[in-house]
């Protein structure tokens, strides 16, 4: 088990959105500029409010101004689980068998990092189920299993792609016979398009924005991709 800490000092908000709910940031490029964040003093360190326990896996942790959300392996069972972002205590835990055990050794946590969006909170496992969870209590909402539903292959570390929410839509790199990128509702887990197979690969899609309407971006086994975000 490892101890993360999060630190939460000197915080002043401003803005619309101070907060980091998905892969990236809310600006898919690794910035938020809703808030300012002051430096300790010279030869000071941050002060930790408090610091849990986590279980195996290299989910990143993501936030709204209501719940932390953490993506973790502990024993056989994959969990996620919302804490409070300022006091670590829990509000809610969701948690399934997962079944994933690396070819090469690795550590057998999920790669991905989950997001939230409209009260959904997405994630998904390396053994490639994504969930899609209540923000408010953690009851499932809708499950897909992109292995039996596109055959997406495990590849040589675990099924690793991010959720993508553009609007409604939520994307993953599926990779795969049967589907190279897909979209599901956000709040119903039904597909709302599939693109031509691509081989799936150790990347999450962005968004780009041009004169035309959305694009969506990734890298795939073939190479890099740009795909309408209507239909794929």
């Amino acid at each position: 088990m490892k101890i993360v800490p999060f630190i939460f000092c000197c915080l002043c908000l401003y803005g619309s959105d101070p907060t980091w709910p998905k892969w990236l940031g809310p600006n898919h490029d690794g910035t938020n500029d809703s808030f300012l964040l002051s430096l300790p003093p010279s030869g000071k360190e941050y002060v930790v409010d408090w610091a849990i326990k986590a279980g195996r896996g290299w989910a990143s942790p993501v936030c709204s101004l209501k719940h932390l959300i953490l993506h973790e392996r502990n024993g056989d069972n994959e969990v996620i689980r919302a804490m409070n972002p300022f006091t670590g205590k829990e509000a809610w835990r969701f948690s399934y068998e997962s079944g994933y055990r690396d070819r090469f050794g690795m550590e057998d946590g999920p790669r991905s990092t989950p997001c939230i969006a409209k009260g959904v909170v997405v994630s998904h496992g390396p053994q490639g189920l994504v969930h899609g969870l209540s923000a408010k209590d953690g009851s499932l909402l809708w499950k897909v299993d992109l292995d039996r539903q596109y055959s997406s292959p495990q590849g040589f570390f675990g099924r690793c792609s991010s959720p993508l929410v553009l609007g409604d839509l939520v994307v993953f790199d599926a990779g795969g016979p049967n589907a190279g990128m897909v979209a599901f509702d956000l709040l119903t887990g039904k597909e709302r398009w599939s693109s031509t197979s691509y081989g799936n690969d150790y990347s999450s899609a962005v968004p780009f924005e041009t004169s035309s309407g959305s694009m969506i971006l990734a890298f795939v086994r073939e190479g890099f991709l740009a795909l309408d975000a209507k239909n794929g």
